[in-house]
């Protein structure tokens, strides 16, 4: 390990770090390191809001801030809402204009033949692409630091315009995102085709429509994986099996008196209020967008991917995402192959620490030195867990543990979901479940954003369910009062 490696190991234990967990989640190091390098540097001159904080850590799945960091990120946010209450909106335009500029770029890559492209030509588009990423990356985190405020802000004000008996309604109405996001625009289309089947209508060119929009969801790990032809003929038989006609119609219906809901109760709220309900609306479908940006950008260049990998030398293309964007630079600018052992090794594991300073990998020994010195508290299993209500609604079911994207496929209809946390590949799985109950996330997490847009009960931030329940565990899930039982 590195002179820098050891001291910030050392930093951490001699002085009794604090963390603020995050979330557990795998990603390759091509993510972990655009995102948080990003996070940590202040790459975006446009924004003159300090952004950056001292200290993230992934360490082998599990994501980290130390506790005084968050405060002091906190506080700083609130501040800055303080004086200017349509921060959040702003940053948040922000990087929707970063990215159309990445997508523009994209657009241009995809035009021309990548073959015929110099390694000269790669590195200056490689530069432009770390550039622009990195510019990205600049807000990512922002709405989380002021999540739990936001709520207890909405609390506030919901109970002095509502009778009490309306109040968690209210706040799952406020909540309830009303701009589509993917989770629900994919499940409409899927069942559209579905409907397309039975009148026996359905083409090829409907599917590859729907995999050009919707194949990347599967690539959560920014790992090269997506959705296949056959994968969503299955949805697609799943879906037509259950009357698509009437489930339509049913969803619509649904969507749109919620619509019409929001919109009435909206209208009789003051200014100051319309614009916090404004702010929560766009943080929550920020939130599920911004981490999508990634997996859809890196679906739209895997040509511009592959002709990389071949250019520094590497077996195959998925190679690439266990690279960090200073190797695949560096490796450009200096005509040199990478060290496939590095590759190899950061496969069975990996650890980034990210600092003002510097954004560094390790894995193998190293990660190993980390691990034994870096703790993150353990919760203490409880008989009956209590968590905040996504989305209201009591039901009994047997628990289905998911704790990677390959439990997935164990979910049965009727199934309790219970997990760490969801992500956009849980999608075309959620129609089978009656409930999900997760150990992370606040009003803006996927879950809870998903579970309002899909209509299903959810409790979220119970932080030890998947600790206290088992698969097969028969319980009753509660979401009117954020409690999950053993029956």
């Amino acid at each position: 390990m590195g002179m820098r490696g050891r001291l910030m190991v050392n930093y951490f234990k001699e002085n009794d770090i604090k963390w603020h967990f995050i979330h557990k989640r795998f990603r390759t190091p091509f993510f972990t390191y655009a995102i948080w390098d990003g996070s940590t540097k202040h790459y975006d001159n446009e924004i003159k809001f300090p952004y950056e904080v001292d200290n993230y850590i992934y360490l082998d799945t599990s994501i980290a801030i130390t506790e005084n960091d968050w405060c002091a990120m906190e506080d700083k946010v609130l501040k800055e809402i303080a004086n200017n209450h349509r921060f959040l909106i702003d940053v948040i335009k922000r990087a929707y204009d970063v990215n159309d500029e990445i997508e523009a770029w994209i657009a241009k890559i995809n035009s021309i033949d990548v073959n015929e492209l110099t390694r000269n030509d790669l590195l200056n588009n490689w530069q432009y692409y770390v550039n622009k990423t990195n510019q990205f990356g600049a807000v990512v985190m922002l709405p989380l630091y002021y999540e739990k405020t936001l709520t207890a802000h909405l609390k506030k004000c919901i109970s002095e315009y509502f009778p009490i008996r309306a109040h968690t309604i209210m706040l799952q109405l406020f909540t309830t995102p009303m701009k589509s996001g993917v989770a629900q625009l994919q499940e409409l289309d899927v069942i559209k085709l579905a409907i397309r089947k039975c009148e026996n209508k359905l083409t090829k060119y409907d599917k590859e429509k729907f995999l050009y929009n919707y194949s990347w969801t599967k690539n959560t790990s920014l790992d090269g994986e997506y959705m296949t032809e056959a994968e969503l003929d299955i949805q697609i038989d799943i879906m037509s099996a259950s009357n698509p006609s009437d489930k339509l119609k049913k969803y619509t219906t649904k969507h749109n008196n919620m619509t019409n809901a929001f919109n009435q109760k909206k209208s009789k709220l003051s200014p100051d209020l319309k614009l916090l309900i404004d702010t929560i609306q766009e943080s929550i479908y920020y939130r599920g967008w911004r981490t999508e940006r990634y997996y859809r950008n890196a679906y739209y260049l895997q040509k511009f991917y592959t002709k990389t990998a071949k250019v520094i030398g590497l077996h195959e293309k998925l190679d690439l995402f266990y690279l960090t964007f200073p190797e695949i630079l560096g490796a450009l600018q200096s005509s040199r192959f990478i060290d496939q052992k590095v590759i190899t090794e950061r496969k069975g594991g990996y650890a980034v620490i990210a600092t003002r300073e510097y954004t560094k990998i390790y894995s193998g020994k190293d990660l190993c030195v980390l691990k034994n010195n870096i703790k993150f508290a353990q919760v203490e299993n409880t008989k009956l867990i209590k968590g905040q209500t996504s989305y209201r609604g009591q039901v009994k079911g047997r628990v289905c543990m998911v704790l990677s994207k390959s439990d997935l496929t164990k979910i049965n209809y009727g199934d309790i979901l219970v997990t760490n946390s969801t992500t956009i590949d849980y999608i075309s799985y959620l129609n089978k479940v009656t409930a999900i109950v997760t150990d992370e996330g606040g009003i803006l997490s996927h879950a809870s954003v998903v579970s309002r847009e899909l209509h299903i009960p959810c409790i979220i931030g119970t932080k030890n369910a998947t600790q206290v329940f088992k698969d097969g565990d028969m319980v009753e899930v509660d979401a009117n009062k954020g409690i999950v039982r053993k029956i």
